[in-house]
């Protein structure tokens, strides 16, 4: 157990707003967190786990109306709207509960967790109409993998929503180094600020990663070789992330996995599909590892230990199809003139003959502006004997 008191404080700055909505993907201690805030909250909370047995409106609202009767008694026309054969859930229920909580009831908070097993628009429409009566100084809080299908942007501009999402829940290196040491591990401050670069705070990599090396004698080369595909790592991933895909999305993943960062129209290009956008922004409000890069949901890249395993994977699937994707993400960066990416990609591919043509055509221009270790960089990748049989190459070296 690693305290979060600086996440606390944030959730409990905003408990005068009536929703508050803690979201990231498996593993980030998202109900640890919730459960840390509602122990040292001041007012009375309940708390509720949702799971598909939940995605009822009639059955979601009666766990609901039992959960907040544990702190204050609810009206029991609610319960006998609810228990009818036809429960009448607009008529009389919801309304009757909106009352309630509009009445001169204590303050309390009510957490839902596990609120991604709800799938039922109708659900969320309890769940909206909860929110909208709940008075100053009572608040529910929802505890997911992606965003609720709730009308949050109208939440956000009346400022009526505090948020914790993946960045806010990403560990932070003093964080990192206190779960490593729970661990066990006696990790200076250089090999653990490694393993938190490469985890990127991701709570629950860090810990895999704590077990794995706590297996080795070697711990210098445990971390240096630490990756996605990791054993320990590889396996949660697999079964967090992939393990309930389609073929279709799998075949997305780690086909995209080529890509150090991610669009719709590249994705299109190198994968050879259509609407790679959507797909993308589909999957950035979903539990998955991936985030965006810009506010206009145009540039998007996978968490460094997703897209390693998720690279593994398709290596094992069909190992002759990395190079053609590469050989494609080349060919749409050099015609944006995007030398950096499209010289990576060639070399990855193995295609020496368009590596050697893009690096000559780059050469000039990164030669007159200072970038020679850039270049230099770009030759060590190729043996003198594949310089000197490339024209290209020679006479850039």
């Amino acid at each position: 157990m690693v305290s979060r008191p600086r996440l606390v404080e944030r959730l409990r700055s905003s408990a005068d707003a009536p929703l508050l909505l803690v979201t990231a993907p498996a593993g980030y201690g998202k109900t640890i967190l919730a459960a840390e805030w509602a122990e040292q909250d001041r007012w009375p909370s309940a708390w509720l786990t949702l799971s598909r047995v939940h995605d009822d409106p009639a059955y979601l609202l009666a766990c609901v109306v039992a959960a907040l009767d544990r702190i204050e008694p609810v009206d029991p026309a609610v319960t006998e709207a609810l228990s009818g054969l036809i429960p009448d859930i607009e008529g009389t229920a919801l309304p009757r509960l909106q009352a309630g909580l509009q009445a001169d009831r204590a303050d309390f908070t009510l957490v839902l967790d596990d609120v991604h097993s709800l799938a039922e628009d109708a659900c969320f429409e309890v769940l909206g109409g909860i929110i909208e009566c709940l008075l100053p100084g009572s608040s529910l809080v929802l505890v997911a993998r992606a965003e609720p299908h709730l009308s949050l942007g109208r939440f956000r501009a009346g400022r009526r929503l505090g948020e914790i999402t993946r960045a806010d829940l990403a560990m932070t290196r003093s964080e990192s180094l206190d779960l490593l040491t729970g661990l066990g591990l006696d990790l200076d401050p250089e090999r653990a600020r490694t393993l938190f670069e490469r985890t990127e705070g991701w709570p629950a990599a860090l810990y895999l990663a704590g077990l794995s090396l706590s297996e080795q004698d070697d711990t210098d080369q445990a971390i240096a070789e630490f990756a996605g595909d990791d054993r320990f790592v590889g396996d949660y991933l697999r079964d967090e992330f992939i393990a309930d895909r389609t073929e279709a999305e799998l075949s997305f993943l780690t086909r995209s996995s080529v890509l150090d960062r991610m669009s719709g129209p590249l994705c299109d290009a190198v994968l050879g599909e259509s609407a790679s956008g959507e797909t993308l922004r589909a999957l950035s409000r979903s539990n998955t590892l991936i985030s965006r890069l810009d506010h206009r949901d145009e540039w998007f890249r996978y968490h460094a230990l997703l897209r390693e395993m998720l690279a593994a994977e398709l290596r094992n699937r069909d190992s002759s199809a990395e190079a053609p994707l590469h050989r494609r993400a080349a060919a749409w960066y050099a015609e944006r003139e995007d030398f950096d990416h499209a010289i990576s990609h060639a070399i990855a591919a193995g295609d020496e003959e368009m590596a050697g043509e893009l690096i000559w055509q780059a050469h000039i221009f990164y030669a007159g502006h200072g970038r020679i270790a850039t270049i230099e960089r770009w030759l060590e990748r190729f043996d003198e004997a594949t310089i000197a049989a490339n024209p290209a190459l020679s006479l850039t070296a």
